[in-house]
Parts: structure tokens; sequence; C-alpha cells
């Protein structure tokens, strides 16, 4: 909630609470899975979100724009071995809002909380897998 938060006061874009969303469900529903690791995660937004900036830039806001980013975003993912899906969402708030350059800061901040969130979960479940594993061994 502290990242819908934060999104929402500084920026006014809720179209990144659909990325970011979606990555936080699929960090808590399948943590083991590749494209759910941080180190997939947030080269992917990133790279998601300067691809939408950059589209911005050169075809203005609009329908172009956002197939032109999400396009060449899915190629830059594969090709880059950084696949991760709900940032082809990001990449596309970035190209159909207008006014973006101030929200992109705040877009990093949000991605490196949901990171933080996820180191945070893997910490805990390594230290119940311990508390569970003595459990068993005195009892």
């Amino acid at each position: 909630m502290a990242v819908f938060f934060l999104v929402q006061v500084f920026t006014q874009q809720t179209f990144l609470f659909a990325s970011l969303a979606s990555s936080a469900f699929l960090i808590y529903k399948e943590p083991e899975n590749g494209m759910n690791q941080v180190k997939t995660l947030v080269p992917a937004h990133l790279t998601a979100a300067v691809v939408g900036l950059g589209t911005f830039f050169v075809f203005g806001e609009g329908l172009l724009a956002g197939g032109v980013s999400m396009a060449l975003t899915i190629a830059l993912l594969v090709t880059l071995g950084i696949v991760h899906p709900p940032a082809v969402s990001s990449s596309l708030a970035f190209a159909f809002r207008a006014h973006q350059e101030s929200e992109f800061v705040i877009f990093l901040l949000a991605v490196s909380m949901v990171a933080a969130l996820f180191i945070i979960e893997r910490f805990t479940v390594v230290l119940l897998h311990r508390y569970e594993r003595r459990m068993r061994e005195s009892g």
C-alpha cells in the first residue's frame, strides 16, 4: 500500500498501479520463478519505463507510442533475458501519459520498494524454514 500511496500522491498516474501490483502478486505467488526475482524484475521495469518514455518523446502520447513501446519492450526483455511480463504495462503507462519526466524518479522509488518487499519476503521464508527445521529436530 505504501508503494501505491507514493505513486498516487506524487505522480497522479494510476496506470503504474497495474504493473507494480502484478509484480507484487507474482513475487508472492511464485517467488522461486526466475521471472519474479529482483535481478529480473528491476531491470525489466526500468527498461520498460525508459522505452515508454522514449516512444512518448518520439511519437507523442497515443496509440502509436503505446504499440511501438509494447513491441520494443517485449523484444528487449526477451533479448536481454530479463522477461517479467508486468513490465510491459510500465512501458505502456509511460508511453500513454504526458508529463512523466518527474514521475520517472518516483517510479524508480516505487520499483525499489517492490524489490525491497521481495527481499524481506525471501528473508522471512528463510527464517521460517530454519525455525521449522529446529522444531522438527527438537520435537
